[in-house]
């Protein structure tokens, strides 16, 4: 497999850091919506993560024009692909107003961890430059 360096390295350890937080529930429950007396300039909810995720598809609909970019190779598109889809289809049956708490509980929401895990692991798998 051939990888391609990235011009936007800092947007691809966000994408990393993103696609860790939605691939843990544990973090999920701990963190999500909450804020951190220790740091009280985290946040993270559900929302920052979608909202990440567009910024990148609104680009267009081809996640491999990120290759280059953001994403280092192919598999890695076909996954954000997958990662996307699996929101879409969590979105598209539930809406937009659930609280995170409320998604955590939803069928669909085991496809979203299991599609972030899996670009994550790619992400980090091929992250060395």
């Amino acid at each position: 497999m051939e990888f391609t360096k990235v011009e936007y390295p800092d947007m691809r350890m966000n994408l990393i850091a993103y696609a860790e937080s939605l691939s843990d529930l544990k973090y999920q429950r701990q963190y999500w919506g909450k804020t951190d007396p220790e740091n009280p300039n985290f946040y993270d909810d559900f929302d920052a993560s979608v909202n990440f995720l567009d910024d990148m598809i609104e680009r267009d609909n081809d996640s491999k024009s990120w290759i280059g970019l953001v994403l280092k190779n192919h598999n890695e598109a076909v996954l954000f692909d997958a990662l996307n889809k699996s929101i879409e289809n969590l979105l598209q049956e539930h809406g937009y107003d659930l609280t995170d708490e409320h998604y955590m509980v939803t069928e669909e929401w085991r496809s979203v961890l299991d599609s972030a895990k899996n670009l994550h692991s790619e992400l980090v798998l091929v992250n060395t430059d």
